[in-house]
């Protein structure tokens, strides 16, 4: 089985556009930095919403949608509800709100599904890093360039399945998701009666925003290179009991496997899962506690805001962020 590339690239194209939000077009998030790497609407009410303070094996037990099952299967095995779609899209552009039963307003006759509410994402796992890692980590330099280059050499995270449904009300320490929504593709008719049944099978994307702002701690590295006028460049990267904080959303299919997955990655900076891209420093008017290009992995804490996770199948994958302080420490 397959993704439909030339539908999901029509989407990505889309995307890039506006911000997430209820415009009438598919977009993405919005924000001050970015890097390429949802029940509707009170599925997060304060009986079921999720909270990162206690997490567990299991999720919180959320009440059932109003409406009758469709055959898009989320990543849970559970069925979206008729109640849970909010709009349907041809050509990158919302045509309908509302789902007609019979004819031009099926299911079957759409390119893209919205379901505004809820999204699929993962707590990430822990991170490592060559300061408070280094046996996970051998360095090589190089003659024309004086940086150390920390590879590692742990054992990898395997691909994992471990989603959870994340929904618009939901809390992780600080941060309050203020809007969530996930994108299925409506080309199901392709596909066998069994294909049609795997879990995720449809999920092309989604957006997750959050209000409020976090403190995380862990090394920032400022860029010095100017051969892409990246000079100036900022990436965190949260040590270990920062790296869990924030949820993400990451999808990959496996037409073998029939499995919908996410995975982490391998930095040439010393850093072993996911970093964070600030933007430029010159665009901050904050304090930046004497940070300068070519800063490697100074130890610092910060304050962020603005977050948001968008992806689009593996065609697109950004995440916004806007640094309201730092500190070194």
């Amino acid at each position: 089985m397959k993704k439909f590339t030339a539908i999901a690239l029509t989407l990505a194209m889309l995307s890039c556009l506006t911000a997430c939000d209820n415009s009438e077009n598919l977009s993405d998030s919005g924000g001050s930095s970015e890097v390429d790497s949802q029940d509707m609407g009170n599925s997060g009410n304060s009986d079921s919403s999720y909270n990162s303070d206690d997490i567990s094996d299991s999720e919180p037990v959320r009440p059932k949608p109003d409406g009758e099952p469709t055959f898009l299967i989320c990543p849970d095995g559970e069925p979206v509800y008729t109640s849970e779609i909010s709009g349907f899209y041809k050509y990158g552009e919302r045509v309908l709100s509302d789902l007609v039963p019979d004819g031009e307003g099926s299911l079957e006759n759409f390119e893209a599904i919205e379901c505004d509410g809820f999204v699929y994402g993962y707590i990430p796992k822990t991170a490592f890093n060559f300061v408070e890692n280094p046996e996970l980590f051998d360095f090589q330099t190089y003659d024309s360039d004086d940086r150390k280059y920390h590879y590692y050499n742990g054992e990898e995270y395997p691909k994992s399945s471990e989603y959870i449904r994340i929904c618009e009300g939901d809390k992780f320490g600080t941060l309050t998701v203020s809007r969530a929504y996930s994108i299925f593709s409506g080309e199901y008719r392709y596909l066998s009666d069994e294909e049609k049944a795997l879990p995720g099978a449809y999920l092309m994307g989604g957006c997750l925003e959050f209000e409020g702002e976090i403190e995380l701690t862990g090394y920032m590295l400022v860029e010095v290179d100017t051969l892409y006028n990246s000079a100036g460049d900022l990436y965190f990267f949260p040590d270990s009991k920062s790296s869990t904080a924030i949820p993400d959303i990451s999808y990959h299919w496996d037409s073998d496997e029939g499995e919908l997955y996410y995975e982490y990655f391998i930095s040439y900076a010393g850093f072993y899962g996911i970093c964070y891209g600030l933007g430029n420093m010159n665009d901050y008017d904050i304090d930046l506690d004497g940070l300068k290009p070519g800063d490697d992995f100074v130890k610092v804490k910060v304050t962020l805001g603005d977050i948001s996770v968008f992806t689009h199948d593996m065609l697109l994958n950004r995440s916004n962020f806007t640094l309201k302080s730092v500190e070194k420490i």
